[in-house]
Parts: C-alpha cells; sequence; structure tokens
C-alpha cells in the first residue's frame, strides 16, 4: 500500500509540471518534515544527489509561518534563494495533510509562487542617487530596502526610489 501510494504521489507531481529532481526533492522533503532536524538531513542526503539539491530539500522540509503576506513573501525569497518555490511547498505541506489554500490564494495574488519578485532596489540605484562612496552602508541600505520591499511598504521601482531618497536623508 505505502509502494503505490508513493507512485500515486509522484504521477500526480508529474503531472503538476514537476521536473524529475523536483519529485526527488518534493517527497525526500515531504517524508522527512515529520522527523527532527538531525534526521531530516541524513534521511535527505541519502536520498537526494547533489549538496544544492540536498540544501532544497532541507528547506522545503522545514515548516515556516505563512500567516501574512510578510511571511509569504520572505518564505517565497528563502525559497528562491534554494531554488525551491513556494508552489514545491505548499505540495509538501499538503502531503502532511495541511490545507495550503488560503496562503497559496494569496501568494498568486502577489505573483510570487513560482518564484519571489525581484529586488527593486540594487546597490547601483542606491550610489546613483547619494554622493556617499560606495561602503558597507550600501549593502546595509539594499538589505533594508529588499526588508521594506517584503513587508509591502512599496511596489514599484518608483516607490522603491522614493523611499530610499528618504532613507538616505534620514541616514546622512
Amino acid at each position: 500500500p505505502k509502494l503505490a501510494a508513493t507512485t500515486e504521489k509522484a504521477t500526480a507531481l508529474t503531472r503538476k509540471g514537476f521536473s524529475p529532481s523536483q519529485r526527488v526533492r518534493i517527497v525526500s522533503a515531504s517524508m522527512a518534515a515529520h522527523m527532527d532536524d538531525n534526521q531530516a538531513k541524513d534521511f535527505i542526503r541519502s536520498t537526494v544527489n547533489g549538496k544544492d539539491e540536498q540544501a532544497t530539500a532541507i528547506a522545503l522540509s522545514r515548516k515556516a509561518p505563512v500567516e501574512t503576506d510578510t511571511d509569504l513573501r520572505r518564505l517565497s525569497r528563502s525559497l528562491g534563494e534554494k531554488k525551491a518555490s513556494l508552489a514545491e511547498y505548499a505540495v509538501v505541506r499538503q502531503s502532511h495533510g495541511e490545507d495550503t489554500s488560503d496562503w497559496m490564494s494569496r501568494a498568486r495574488r502577489l505573483r510570487i509562487t513560482a518564484e519571489p519578485r525581484p529586488a527593486l532596489v540594487m546597490g547601483r540605484d542606491i550610489l546613483e542617487v547619494s554622493d556617499r562612496k560606495p561602503g558597507p552602508w550600501v549593502g546595509i541600505l539594499t538589505r533594508d530596502a529588499l526588508d521594506a520591499q517584503d513587508k509591502g511598504v512599496f511596489s514599484s521601482k518608483k516607490e522603491a526610489i522614493k523611499w530610499m531618497r528618504k532613507e538616505l536623508s534620514v541616514r546622512n
């Protein structure tokens, strides 16, 4: 019965358009999601090939908050850094009987199911509007801008530049 259920799930993942490597990491992450961290890592390392794919499966196996849009944006960005998506994460959570319909609906509205929204403020943008020399402050402001974007403070390049100019005037 377990083999039949696993085969059925793999077939369903194929129908949803997941690649073979995505299917392996989703199934491994689903199985590891109920384990403690060390067991999950050991299991994933024994079932998934390649360090990058293993890191992705480990990220997918960990439960994360999805209560707010900010949570979803941050999770999408975190998963994106591991080359995973909220769509994959949803399959893992569904395999544990969780209802993902609410937060996936919000993720679709935010357009972040497949990948996070790109950063609207880059270091070069900051340097273009500042008379200061490059330095660690640029990285700090870039990270703060990404955090503000994920919190929904701005959602367009124009709004981001306005936010950045205000931040620069306050921080100088």
